[in-house]
């Protein structure tokens, strides 16, 4: 699934007004991860994995400030709102973090 397309229909599921240039610009800005089968997803499951979403995506690339809870809980929150898909997409992933956070101008 390393194809933008497909990463616009997979964020369609979470969200029927995509922005589908903010797709685009995500799933380019994460350039060879997209491609690997192991990092192309988010496993929610894995304490690791979500410590470098919250340090690596929140805080360096989209510069939000808070406190560890409150990031891993908005991180929690995209999980759950994910629940169904067993493979979280990591485009989709970040793509729901920042709307959350409304930095669709950093992409």
């Amino acid at each position: 699934m390393a194809d933008v397309i497909q990463a616009i229909e997979d964020v369609k599921q979470y969200d029927s007004n995509v922005d589908e240039q903010l797709v685009t610009s995500i799933f380019r800005s994460l350039g060879p991860v997209v491609y690997n089968r192991d990092t192309r997803y988010v496993a929610c499951s894995d304490a690791y994995e979500l410590e470098m979403v919250r340090e690596g995506f929140l805080r360096k690339q989209l510069g939000i400030e808070g406190t560890n809870g409150e990031l891993t809980d908005a991180i929690q929150q995209v999980c759950r709102t994910m629940a169904k898909s067993q493979f979280k997409l990591r485009v989709t992933f970040y793509y729901l973090l920042v709307k959350k956070y409304g930095k669709q101008n950093l992409f």
